[in-house]
């Protein structure tokens, strides 16, 4: 997928956040939450000539995430959970509902308590999808012997 298509579906995913907005950092667009600004929680950049949705992530999620070939840890701040995303490999096509999680859950992860529970607001309001018919639970009785 080229590079602008990319920046535009993660600008979609990021800025639908509450208190979220877009910035340039060491010329790379970066997403920011907060008023005072220095809670990054996703960045589009190129690394050594790949594409790369770099977003924070728990050390144990870093760990299960860098499993698969399209993770790394990202360079310089991997150390604090920040992994990258390949966007551009060969056979691979990006799954944004995939992207979408790894970027709501860097957001939870730096956004202040202001933001998060705006966040919560959004998703108790917002219907959920349908997951198919529900099931009822089947108890049996055991029939007693005469």
């Amino acid at each position: 997928m080229n590079p602008e298509k990319v920046l535009t579906l993660l600008r979609k995913s990021c800025l639908t956040l509450p208190e979220a907005y877009e910035t340039t950092s060491f010329g790379h667009p970066t997403f920011r939450v907060g008023r005072s600004g220095k809670k990054t929680f996703a960045v589009f950049e190129n690394y050594r000539g790949e594409d790369t949705i770099c977003v924070k992530a728990t050390l144990e999620d870093q760990a299960l995430l860098v499993l698969d070939p399209r993770f790394f840890v990202a360079p310089y701040v991997g150390k604090h959970g920040w992994t990258s995303m390949r966007t551009a490999m060969k056979g691979v096509s990006i799954d944004w509902s995939e992207v979408e999680d790894l970027v709501r859950e860097s957001y939870r992860l730096v956004a202040p308590k202001s933001a998060l529970a705006q966040l919560m607001k959004l998703e108790e309001s917002r219907p959920r999808p349908f997951r198919g018919k529900a099931s009822k639970k089947r108890t049996s009785k055991k029939r007693k012997k005469k």
